[in-house]
């Protein structure tokens, strides 16, 4: 996308995800259009003072008149009646005037499609962003939507290693912005971690210290948070600079567009007959054949994101989508507000499963990589079958694994010079595998490399020698640390202490040599 005027700013969705520009947009409470397109997929979502008005896409699930034929509001031969039927805001008018919904209805269901079209944005892993603060949406076409628990519902389903990769550092600062009203349900743990602030200003390693929360846990909650407008973040890299969010502010602001649809398929003709009309055909999301009951049992049973929509491993997109449409439309939380609390947290936990289940299969990179999960999981099984263990892996096992995946993506960094990189990885590891030396070694090696981080690497190095005193390695790594930072007495004594234990360690006995010289 090309800026058209000096105020717009752009970029890609893969550096700055559409929830994070929404987040954006609303701590910095601006007004204009956020246009996001993913191949032939586009989205455009009004903002007023940072809230969203107004939402529109090319998509035709995502259409007034594809929504209204799945709900039976509306047939095909009424549909033929209405040749602007295309242009959203034309048929909408259309069909208040002659009487086929009312005004409050209209409103309602514009709402929901607004709500979907921000969920279906939030799903694309690529593509590209524009805003520009001069556009403006038709006074007619202003709805507040409350996005806070779609957005903190998206926060919650992203995978632990992918939040831990949206934050620069662990100085990262948080602080207050608004507390939750009645409409929103916190979990306990994000409760607990907004209570924290008050009125101060907070960064992840103060929180870390401050509580007994695992560090994923602490930024899985930070970033749902956040997202959701509850925390305003500093200290990263956002997609607005303050330059560039001055620039805004103090330009004189006037109104130059008006909201229109985007890429709207041109209607067919008056006389079109309504049986030829293959385009506005509903796709039928049949209800799911299956009680609350025995939807919560299978969720919280399940072993794959497949048993917990219900289908096989070779089931196609289509289907896929059949499925978990089916289910979310009969079991959303929001059905469910006036259940006991006990029974709509385990509602809200089944529904942010399924949905992770849903993002995770219809991505089809995301999906190759989790069926070759699935099979790794399973050849171990076969293995532990066949050296007569247990066929059950527990949480340990699961630990121990992932541990192992994040220190061999760090050890790739580590290749690469890419220190950053590899320092979150092997913080992964460590959290996964608190007790391997190995882990805290290499974890020190990667901080090293920054010098506000040199303390906190020392420890972990040190952390590392006394887990494993006898491991030449660790040492090693310990001493060359105290060389690079010219401790020469400190790694001095570091060798002759390690001298003692392991006399005959050549490699310890030469570069102890080389300091004395």
């Amino acid at each position: 996308m090309t800026p058209q005027n000096q105020l717009e700013i752009h970029g890609k969705i893969a550096a700055h995800p559409f929830a994070e520009l929404i987040a954006e947009i609303g701590q910095a409470t601006l007004s204009g259009s956020l246009r996001v397109a993913s191949g032939p997929r586009k989205t455009m979502v009004y903002f007023a003072e940072g809230v969203i008005v107004y939402a529109a896409s090319n998509s035709r699930q995502h259409r007034l008149f594809d929504i209204l034929l799945r709900a039976g509001t509306i047939g095909k031969q009424e549909l033929a009646n209405h040749p602007n039927f295309a242009n959203d805001v034309e048929f909408a008018g259309g069909l208040v005037s002659s009487g086929i919904v009312t005004q409050d209805e209209l409103s309602e269901i514009t709402t929901k499609q607004i709500e979907a079209v921000i969920i279906d944005a939030l799903t694309w892993p690529d593509g590209e962003w524009l805003f520009n603060p001069l556009a403006r949406p038709r006074a007619d076409l202003i709805y507040r939507i409350s996005a806070q628990n779609v957005l903190l519902d998206y926060g919650r389903c992203i995978h632990s290693t992918v939040v831990a990769d949206r934050f620069e550092s662990m100085d990262e600062q948080f602080a207050l912005l608004a507390m939750p009203n009645g409409n929103v349900n916190l979990l306990q743990h994000e409760t607990f971690l907004l209570a924290q602030f008050g009125d101060r200003t907070l960064s992840i390693n103060e929180l870390r210290q401050t509580s007994n929360m695992p560090e994923s846990g602490i930024l899985q909650a930070l970033y749902s948070l956040w997202i959701g407008g509850f925390l305003a973040r500093n200290g990263w890299n956002a997609a607005f600079s303050v330059r560039q969010l001055e620039a805004i502010r103090t330009a004189k602001l006037q109104r130059v567009k008006e909201a229109r649809t985007i890429d709207a398929p041109k209607a067919p003709a008056p006389e079109f007959p309504a049986d030829e009309l293959p385009t506005a055909e509903p796709v039928k999301i049949p209800d799911a054949e299956i009680s609350l009951d025995d939807y919560l049992a299978r969720s919280e049973t399940a072993k794959s994101h497949y048993e917990r929509l219900g289908i096989e491993s070779d089931t196609p997109l289509a289907q896929l989508k059949i499925s978990y449409f089916g289910l979310a439309k009969l079991f959303h939380p929001d059905r469910f507000h006036r259940e006991s609390p006990e029974l709509l947290r385990r509602i809200q936990v089944a529904f942010t499963e399924l949905s992770h289940a849903y993002e995770t299969l219809r991505d089809q990179e995301a999906r190759n990589s989790y069926d070759y999960k699935l099979r790794k999981e399973a050849e171990s099984e076969a293995k532990r079958r066949a050296e007569g263990k247990s066929e059950i892996i527990t949480d340990a096992d699961k630990r121990a694994e992932q541990g192992s995946e994040n220190f061999e993506a760090g050890l790739s960094h580590l290749d690469d010079d890419d220190y950053e990189s590899a320092a979150k990885c092997f913080a992964r590891a460590v959290h996964f595998m608190p007790q391997n030396a190995r882990y805290h070694a290499y974890y020190g090696k990667a901080l090293s490399a920054f010098d506000k981080m040199r303390h906190k690497a020392e420890s972990e190095l040190q952390s590392a020698a006394n887990m494993q005193p006898q491991d030449s390695e660790i040492r090693l790594m310990l001493v060359q640390f105290f060389i690079d930072m010219n401790l020469l007495k400190r790694a001095e004594g570091e060798l002759n202490r390690y001298l003692q234990i392991a006399p005959g360690d050549a490699a310890a006995q030469k570069l102890l040599a080389g300091l004395r010289a």
